[in-house]
């Protein structure tokens, strides 16, 4: 079973396929959210946005992602709060007999650190319309009216662009409009637009009133600058205590960074006087890992849990994360609430153990004495100046401002070192283009949709390499996925060895490589594998060129092996399998392959 990553949390259910979807957080990696794309749509390249990704305004400027909208902050946004903190991303997927809506509430941001170097947490619910749970209806009602508020603050016309096909965003809008909206209950989902956290925790907590003997809180950052003092573990504690949901003196377990825990270190004089555990995280999947989480688990009993509840979020346990909500200038978080109903043990290593759940060890401890500050916070830069337009259409063989927009506003595009007004005329589309004066990047909307930027070329050593991590694209995951043979068959030919990497070779090992792969990938892989193989196969075409013209000459076609039973997944199903065959059949064309003998016995000419 895959790890759950960021990635994962993306891969559409078994026989449904990727939509739309919204996500929003602090940062995120550009890669990373085309990676995040591209498991949502199983690799197919569509010429329209799949994810608008609502990110906290800075001064870097995102490019223009196959798949990804990064929407820019509207200048004429009232942006009141201090951060964009929440994490969350709404996601809807189609299928053949309907739609399901999947909830991702995520600690960490859209980057590689939480696959590779921190230790985070992810709560995920989903809506089937073939099961219907209430519960999931009132959660995922409550994340949309967040982002409903967010998208306000931001400029969505390449979202609202509508080139025939409706907008990107028309079925999720409907899928979340479908949802029961009556007899609801309590949403398990929170956000600090209305409320801080720590008051509806508090409150969510009165379905439950049950005293608890034992508070765990965890949080990879604490109070800084001039509330390094202000003592709000302390105070939660206090609350819990005093509204009957937890002990006079409950039992109080810190999970930190003792080395990098900013103001809380300046409180250890108080902290001595608690009587508290403070620990240090623990992954066995990411062992060495700082913790990022924020999290607070609290239950009583000595060996089994009881009446647990827990709460995942954003929010860091500091004032301006937990305690504050935008109104009073906190950040944007958001979190959830809810009482696990499995069975968890305080102790032990099974999968009943809460360790399986949590980044805990509660056999380490760490002295009051050894916590200290680290690096300090640093606040992001100011936000770039927005451009004037958000896209711009090719229409009429003439580059132009999208409809809707203001007649007066002076909009140029840089064009090698000029730059020139609109409307432009053009007999070819851009990819993209640079405006003027905010230099920001910016997608070309055609009749088609958007275009689409091309994939880079790549030699054999960059498909191999690409393949042998597929179809998870992560640090850590690429060095345990790599045996030794694949690393040696990914590097550039050594000097002695250059001169036997003939081209045939070359195609040989290719091909050798490729059953290799396809032959262990999973039917919930297939889709993706497909669309992954085609788009690499056509970027080799150019820089591989003397390869392909070694396999015309010779009259040999290796691609064809793809399409035997013997090379491909044992459980596929007929449709899976017809799957390959169109791409097989493209790049064959593409490298002139098509009337060339198979390699396999009896095989060869038109597929």
């Amino acid at each position: 079973m895959e790890r759950t990553t960021i990635l994962s949390c993306f891969t559409p259910p078994e026989g449904f396929e990727g939509n739309f979807g919204w996500v929003c957080g602090f940062t995120a990696n550009a890669t990373v959210l085309e990676e995040m794309a591209d498991r949502f749509t199983s690799g197919v390249r569509r010429p329209r946005p799949s994810l608008a990704a609502f990110l906290h305004p800075t001064s870097f400027h995102y490019p223009v992602l196959r798949g990804v909208s990064v929407p820019f902050r509207r200048s004429s946004a009232d942006w009141s709060f201090n951060l964009l903190h929440a994490k969350v991303a709404l996601l809807h997927f189609v299928g053949p007999h309907g739609s399901r809506l999947r909830l991702v509430v995520s600690t960490g941001n859209w980057t590689y650190d939480p696959m590779s170097t921190s230790l985070d947490l992810f709560w995920i619910v989903e809506w089937d319309e073939a099961t219907p749970d209430r519960q999931a209806a009132s959660d995922i009602r409550a994340a949309a009216a967040m982002f409903v508020w967010l998208r306000q603050l931001f400029d969505t016309s390449v979202l609202e662009a509508d080139w025939g096909h409706g907008t990107p965003e028309n079925g999720l809008r409907r899928a979340v409009e479908l949802l029961p909206a009556k007899r609801l209950p309590p949403s398990r989902f929170l956000d600090s637009r209305k409320g801080s956290l720590q008051e509806q925790v508090l409150q969510g907590l009165a379905q439950a009133p049950h005293k608890r003997n034992r508070v765990l809180m965890g949080s990879g950052y604490f109070e800084t600058g001039e509330h390094a003092d202000s003592g709000v573990l302390s105070e939660f504690v206090r609350q819990l205590s005093e509204r009957g949901f937890a002990t006079a003196r409950p039992r109080v377990d810190v999970i930190l960074n003792h080395d990098a825990c900013q103001g809380l270190a300046a409180q250890r004089p108080e902290l001595e006087k608690l009587e508290w555990q403070f620990r240090r995280p623990f992954s066995r999947e990411l062992p060495g890992a700082k913790l990022h989480a924020k999290f607070i688990f609290s239950a009583g009993g000595s060996q089994n849990c009881s009446n647990p509840w827990c709460y995942i979020g954003s929010g860091n346990l500091s004032r301006i994360g937990f305690t504050r909500s935008v109104r009073n200038g906190g950040n944007l978080e958001a979190g959830v609430l809810f009482f696990p109903e499995e069975h968890l043990t305080w102790h032990g290593d099974d999968k009943a153990a809460l360790s399986r759940r949590l980044p805990i060890d509660l056999n380490s401890t760490v002295a009051v004495t050894e916590l200290s500050d680290g690096d300090p916070y640093e606040a992001p830069a100011p936000a770039i100046t927005p451009p004037p337009v958000s896209y711009l259409v090719w229409r009429d063989a003439t580059l132009q401002l999208p409809d809707g927009a203001p007649s007066d506003i002076a909009v140029t595009v840089r064009m090698g070192s000029e730059w020139l007004p609109l409307p432009l005329a053009m007999p070819e589309p851009l990819v993209t283009a640079v405006l003027g004066p905010s230099g920001a990047e910016v997608p070309i909307l055609t009749d088609g949709g958007f275009i689409l930027p091309p994939s880079a070329p790549k030699r054999i050593e960059d498909v191999l390499h690409e393949l042998a991590i597929f179809p998870q694209k992560t640090p850590r995951e690429r060095d345990r996925d790599l045996a030794p043979d694949d690393a040696g068959d990914e590097g550039d030919p050594s000097p002695e060895n250059a001169a036997t990497d003939y081209p045939l070779r070359r195609a040989m090992r290719l091909v050798v490589k490729l059953t290799e792969y396809q032959g262990v990938r999973t039917p919930a892989e297939w889709e993706r594998w497909a669309n992954r193989l085609d788009e690499l196969l056509e970027a080799v075409t150019e820089p591989e060129s003397e390869m392909i013209a070694a396999l015309r000459l010779c009259g040999i076609d290796p691609l064809s092996a793809l399409l035997e039973p013997m090379f491909q997944p044992a459980d596929l199903s007929a449709e899976q399998r017809n799957r390959l065959i169109p791409v097989i059949a493209r790049i064959r064309k593409l490298w002139e392959l098509d009337q060339c003998a198979s390699l396999v016995p009896g095989k060869g000419g038109a597929i």
